[in-house]
């Protein structure tokens, strides 16, 4: 199911499969700012990273002892969102939770909600997460890797820029389109620790605490 919110100056759908944002128009102009999910060069739009940013080593890592394997990038990419709340004019919040089958990976209940917000000309997206246990710590990474297109593209001129930008996607320079990964966490823990999650290895790493925490 698809959701759209705007204002005066954007335009914003946004799908509930991963609560993805898959088109942001400019209504002044009728542009598409958003890549446009090509196959041939990337299927993806803006997916949210969770609870795992990047691949694990060897696909997998060790909880309490025991061996869980995990997809690149984490699963909700690939899970219904359900809204959070009523969807107000220029905002809206999706939410999703553990499953029998996510805890096949991901040993930890959750409960993740996806804002989207607009305010004038600018898209905000926040991510909350609760940690509904009283008495484990939430072990999560979490982090978006949204893509644009480059308007007006001109090849020699943004070379530097676009070398920078697009460095592991050089497929993508000839589809005027800049993929942009960002991971953000919030490194407050709580009381009581568990054991740690071995085997994640991206940039950061944050753990919720106890239930209603969030990061």
């Amino acid at each position: 199911m698809n959701y759209i919110i705007e204002n005066d100056y954007l335009r914003v759908t946004i799908t509930s499969l991963g609560a993805e944002v898959i088109s942001v128009v400019n209504k002044e102009t009728g542009k598409e700012l958003w890549w446009n999910a090509d196959p041939a060069y990337w299927a993806g739009y803006s997916p949210i990273l969770f609870p795992a940013c990047g691949g694990l080593w060897n696909g997998e890592y060790k909880y309490q002892g025991k061996t869980y394997k995990m997809v690149k990038h984490g699963f909700v990419r690939t899970m219904e969102f359900t809204p959070a709340s009523e969807p107000e004019y220029g905002r809206i919040s999706l939410s999703v939770q553990e499953t029998e089958e996510t805890r096949e990976q991901y040993p930890f209940a959750f409960n993740l909600t996806i804002t989207y917000t607009l305010e004038g000309k600018t898209l905000t997206c926040n991510a909350s997460v609760a940690n509904p246990s009283d008495t484990e710590v939430l072990h999560y990474q979490i982090g978006g890797h949204p893509a644009i297109m480059l308007p007006d593209f001109q090849k020699d001129a943004d070379k530097k820029f676009i070398r920078a930008a697009c460095a592991a996607r050089p497929a993508l320079l000839r589809k005027r389109c800049v993929v942009v990964c960002a991971t953000t966490c919030h490194p407050e823990r709580s009381e009581p620790k568990a054991s740690g999650a071995e085997g994640f290895r991206a940039r950061r790493m944050a753990g919720g605490g106890r239930k209603g925490a969030r990061g």
